[in-house]
């Protein structure tokens, strides 16, 4: 219940520092494979969930949890804080993306704790007026890199009178 609490503090939070959207609050949710060097030999492979939110035109504020496994001996949790700028068109078509975060290695029954931050960069395909397609690669530390695929739902919450619509 507690964790309940704490993302709706979080989305709170988001929605009144986003003062420069004027009209409307959007973002994104989305499911998240991956391929990465989340382990000491060979790589991983890692699922997650990651949403976020737009700002201004071409910039997107956001969170991304990603579990990795090896399939033999060291698997690891990975909360992410990201931030994204989109050079050419508002949420959509090439992006650049820098990480922050936590990892939580698990070896052998052991918890490893460590910090986290890369590069990213991705292309945004929106597949009508509510999906998107996403491949992306990265670049870090503690994971060398990582490459993946998202797909997810796009969303736009229009402020006044107190209308929300998905598109």
């Amino acid at each position: 219940m507690k964790n309940h609490y704490i993302l709706i503090i979080f989305v709170i939070l988001i929605y009144t520092l986003t003062p420069f959207s004027v009209s409307a609050l959007s973002g994104f949710i989305g499911l998240d494979l991956e391929g990465n060097m989340n382990t000491r030999e060979k790589a991983a492979m890692a699922g997650g969930l990651s949403f976020g939110f737009d700002w201004e035109q071409n910039f997107t504020l956001g969170f991304r949890a990603t579990y990795s496994n090896n399939l033999n001996t060291v698997s690891c949790v990975q909360p992410t804080v990201f931030f994204r700028y989109y050079p050419f068109i508002k949420s959509s078509g090439f992006f650049m993306q820098g990480e922050l975060g936590a990892v939580l290695f698990f070896e052998y029954g052991d918890l490893f704790p460590a910090i986290q931050g890369g590069l990213a960069a991705g292309w945004r395909f929106n597949l009508g007026k509510t999906w998107y397609l996403e491949p992306s690669i990265r670049g870090g530390y503690p994971y060398i890199w990582g490459a993946g695929l998202t797909v997810g739902i796009r969303y736009d919450t229009i402020r006044e009178g107190n209308k929300g619509e998905i598109k």
